[in-house]
């Protein structure tokens, strides 16, 4: 028989998947210490959990060792995995009966309790006089020891139907379901799981680096051009949820000068300074636009696709030299959002601190996998600001950060959208085009010089 399981995968899906955690105790394995499993009705039958692979024994004996990585499904391949031996007698007058049971087979007088295993000569006569011709009771059963696991084929639907797309490639279709059963038999979440699985199916973003971030679980994963995991971290992010209000949205995106110029400040290139053209006789200070951006509830990272077009320095935020990744919309429009290392103040920090710990393993950016208790806090405080603390941009730990500058240039940006459904993100233009056009809502192109020192929302 094989069982495809490493023990990360195992962890995972008895913390988080209640419907593999059935499928698993169906199939009569208990924990037993020290990373091994046995049957709990076959306690000759066991699984010892080594790193990447795993090793079937049946008394003592290895039947098989499997290197997960040959796996595309895993849940299709627990349930493809039968344990139910096959019994069978021989020909009229034979005082014995025969059982094949996980590649091995076995005989035993009729009426006796004791099965022995066969070897050589005679271990060869009954798989080909006993068994050659007969196959499971249960059809829909695969013989696992004559499975590939590389054509077990995923039945179960984890992703909902993505958007329609021109970009699609058809003959890439088929592939949407299963490539994200992969990611996610990895330990990377669904939703992420399912978007970078949409992505794949359109060529204009190939061999393109890029970042799939989900705000609602504070994470962000990177993949190289070739789509190969890189790496992945948790994550700051704004303090208000994305907006569903096209408004809102387009107010979210205004860069720091538009917000200065929606309150009826100019700069005045001759006394280097902000001055109220509203005749109020208002001082500027950066507070009053903060105060602005708390009042209209725009603190969020809209949903969408953008792109990262240059790397900048500011002391404020955690990183050294080129710690914040510039980002534009895909038709090249400058928004007030960014990636940067964290901005470094005492709750931040804590915060940081927190997810990290929640993390436990994983916390290390070179896994993959997110453990069912970082995802459950995170959940806890989703409507709080605990993790949710900054102007719309995603605060990254160092070591992420680090991981991640030589990919950014040129890459792209996935932001995935907070609602339950309808979270996957497409990539029209004239989606961002059309915030632009929302009331009162700047033309960046429209504002003429550009601000001397102008200020990124943390």
């Amino acid at each position: 028989m094989k069982v495809i399981l490493t023990e990360s995968q195992i962890n995972r899906i008895l913390e988080q998947n209640n419907d593999l955690i059935t499928t698993i105790k169906q199939m009569g394995f208990v924990p037993s210490g020290n990373a091994i499993f046995k049957h709990s009705q076959k306690p000759e039958l066991t699984l010892t959990l080594t790193g990447d692979y795993i090793i079937v024994k049946d008394n003592g004996k290895e039947i098989t060792k499997i290197k997960t990585s040959e796996i595309e499904d895993l849940e299709g391949t627990i349930k493809s995995t039968s344990l139910k031996e096959q019994v069978a007698q021989g020909a009229q007058g034979d005082p014995y009966e025969y059982k094949k049971e996980g590649g091995y087979y076995y005989a035993r007088k009729k009426g006796s309790k004791n099965w022995i295993l066969t070897r050589g000569n005679m271990a060869d006569s009954i798989e080909k006089k006993i068994f050659a011709n007969k196959q499971p009771k249960n059809p829909t059963q695969v013989n696992p020891t004559q499975v590939n696991p590389t054509q077990v084929k995923t039945e179960k639907k984890y992703c909902p139907a993505h958007p329609q797309s021109a970009d699609v490639n058809p003959n890439l279709e088929k592939n949407y379901q299963t490539e994200a059963a992969k990611l996610i038999g990895k330990g990377i979440p669904t939703r992420t799981s399912c978007e970078i699985s949409f992505i794949k199916l359109r060529p204009k973003f190939s061999n393109k680096s890029f970042f799939v971030f989900d705000g609602s679980q504070n994470l962000i994963y990177l993949f190289d051009k070739t789509g190969n995991f890189v790496a992945k971290s948790y994550v700051l992010d704004g303090a208000d949820a994305q907006s569903q209000d096209t408004k809102k949205i387009a107010q979210a995106l205004w860069t720091w000068q538009q917000q200065v110029e929606s309150l009826g400040f100019k700069w005045d290139p001759k006394m280097q300074k902000y001055l109220d053209k509203t005749n109020k006789n208002r001082t500027y200070s950066n507070d009053l636009i903060y105060n602005s951006i708390d009042k209209n509830d725009t603190r969020f990272f809209p949903k969408g696709v953008y792109s990262i077009v240059g790397l900048s320095t500011d002391k404020e935020y955690a990183g050294g030299q080129d710690n914040l990744f510039r980002v534009e919309t895909l038709d090249g429009k400058k928004i007030a959002q960014a990636i940067h290392g964290f901005y470094n103040e005492a709750p931040r920090v804590a915060a940081l601190e927190e997810l990290k710990t929640k993390m436990g393993t994983s916390a290390s950016p070179k896994s993959a996998s997110v453990p069912q208790e970082f995802l459950s806090m995170v959940e806890k405080y989703k409507s709080t600001q605990k993790f949710n603390k900054s102007y719309g941009c995603v605060n990254l730990p160092t070591d992420f950060l680090k991981i991640a500058k030589p990919y950014a240039v040129g890459a792209m940006l996935f932001v995935i959208g907070e609602t339950q459904n309808n979270y996957l993100v497409q990539n029209a233009n004239t989606f961002f085009q059309k915030m632009g056009n929302a009331e009162n809502c700047s033309d960046p192109t429209s504002l003429g010089t550009e601000l001397p020192n102008l200020e990124m929302t943390a």
